[in-house]
């Protein structure tokens, strides 16, 4: 494994004892931030059943382990790319065998998001007993948890050989491995091809193309059912995706292997995206599979970025709304030391999910060339004078509105901007744009604060001027 993926592992590591670090946290903000604003905050993130159950597949998981049977062409490789949303070139042959049969494990950022055993098509194996003999030794020595028949849409002769060679390899692998059942999925490819070809993209794909994809998919459940391969299901699927660089330009398919660096290929982004039935694949899998502790493999294999994506994003809108909270009260400006230790609090825990180790002094010097600390302590101190000039003496309590309204959209900017940079990896730069984008959600802010305090559109204006004013010196 690459030094990429030790580290990421370590990060992965590091995530189980997240809830050690998060309650220590918020145990240590200061005494100036209510203790029912903390209890609220552990209650919210720790509570979380999303992070619980996240934390689970963290200490349990080991990486699913298939057994790919297809012939040449069929398209194998597309859809473990489309499994994992990243170009399966990221994989590292650990052992090639004879007879076309590879054992390679499927890899992104070093992490092993699954193994494979492929036999390299059938069309090698059918009818030579050595070729079976070996693929079967192989298959016991790799022990898969689910074997996958691969068909595809435009491969149309061959249904009923394919279908019956599955059958017979599973029960020779049953027999030979004294497991009660190895589960089959059959896996239909290519759907894309399916007439008019033209039609890439799932959503653009016609009533006549779907119907074409159906009957196909239920004429091949009438080959299972009629040569008794006991399989899970049948699904049909596109695996298609055009691969590009960042700069919008397609790579073609025989550089990906033979010209690009693997630098190159990590960097490869999605320009055409015409994956079809991959997420209901995916749950088919998952629910495939017989060990607890591969099934959690395989979630994480396609749900780790999601998952801290969706925590990140809830833990954000938790810590701003506090802040937003503790700006209302009616506290001297004091408050912002406050303010700055619940946003460095956020940024340790958003680090700690991503599973980087970050100090409270750490994620300050974040807060501090990102502009937070002078530029929010600045619009705060700006917003609530300009607030007190203009509204204490129509509504007293709108100078407060205002410091609220500063302070939410502040802690949630700078909450994307810490993902993005501790969990998405961008550069300090990206980060900061993101942060300077705080200053439009805290204008949009005035128009709620309006449905609170009912202010005039001119003093409205004023604000939202003066909010504006305090961002632009970040």
């Amino acid at each position: 494994m690459d030094d990429k993926g030790a580290v990421l592992e370590r990060r992965l590591e590091g995530m189980k004892n997240v809830y050690e670090k998060i309650n220590a946290l918020i145990d240590s903000l200061p005494d100036g931030i209510p203790v029912k604003y903390k209890n609220l905050l552990k209650d919210k993130i720790l509570g979380d059943d999303e992070l619980k159950e996240f934390i689970k597949e963290i200490e349990n998981r080991r990486p699913p382990r298939f057994l790919l049977v297809g012939r040449t062409g069929v398209g194998k490789s597309s859809m473990i790319n489309a499994i994992c949303g990243t170009y399966a070139a990221k994989v590292n042959d650990i052992e090639s065998c004879t007879n076309g049969i590879q054992k390679y494990n499927c890899l992104d950022q070093g992490r092993v998001l699954m193994e494979i055993l492929d036999s390299r098509g059938i069309q090698e194996s059918s009818g030579n007993e050595d070729a079976e003999r070996q693929l079967l030794e192989e298959a016991k020595k790799f022990s898969p948890d689910v074997a996958i028949l691969m068909l595809s849409c435009n491969h149309r002769d061959s249904i009923d050989d394919d279908i019956e060679y599955m059958k017979h390899l599973v029960a020779e692998y049953e027999k030979i491995n004294g497991k009660d059942t190895l589960p089959v999925i059959v896996v239909i490819n290519k759907a894309d091809t399916m007439a008019p070809p033209d039609q890439l993209i799932p959503e653009h794909y016609s009533a006549g193309k779907l119907k074409r994809i159906q009957g196909f998919e239920d004429n091949v459940r009438q080959f299972v059912k009629q040569f008794e391969l006991k399989a899970v299901d049948v699904i049909t699927i596109s695996s298609y995706i055009q691969w590009g660089r960042t700069d919008g330009t397609c790579v073609d398919t025989d550089d990906l292997n033979d010209v690009l660096t693997p630098q190159e290929i990590a960097e490869l982004v999605v320009l055409k995206d015409g994956r079809y039935h991959i997420q209901e694949l995916r749950s088919l899998l998952e629910s495939a599979i017989p060990d607890v502790s591969a099934r959690q493999g395989m979630r994480m294999a396609y749900r780790l970025n999601v998952v801290i994506s969706n925590l990140c994003n809830s833990i954000i809108g938790i810590f701003a709304k506090i802040a937003g909270i503790i700006a209302l009260t009616p506290l001297p400006i004091a408050d912002v030391g406050l303010l700055i230790a619940l946003q460095a609090t956020m940024i340790v825990v958003i680090s700690a999910i991503s599973g980087r180790e970050v100090t409270i002094q750490a994620a300050i010097e974040f807060i501090v060339s990102l502009g937070g600390v002078g530029g929010i302590g600045f619009a705060l101190r700006l917003g609530v004078q300009q607030a007190a000039k203009l509204l204490n003496a129509i509504w007293p309590v709108a100078g407060s509105a205002i410091s609220a309204a500063v302070a939410w959209g502040g802690t949630y900017g700078m909450g994307k901007a810490a993902q993005a940079y501790y969990v998405g990896n961008v550069s300090m730069k990206e980060a900061q744009a993101l942060y300077r984008d705080a200053q439009k959600n805290v204008v949009k802010n005035v128009g709620r604060i309006d449905d609170n305090f009912m202010l005039d559109d001119s003093v409205k204006e004023k604000i939202s001027k003066s909010i504006n004013e305090a961002f632009e010196t970040t």
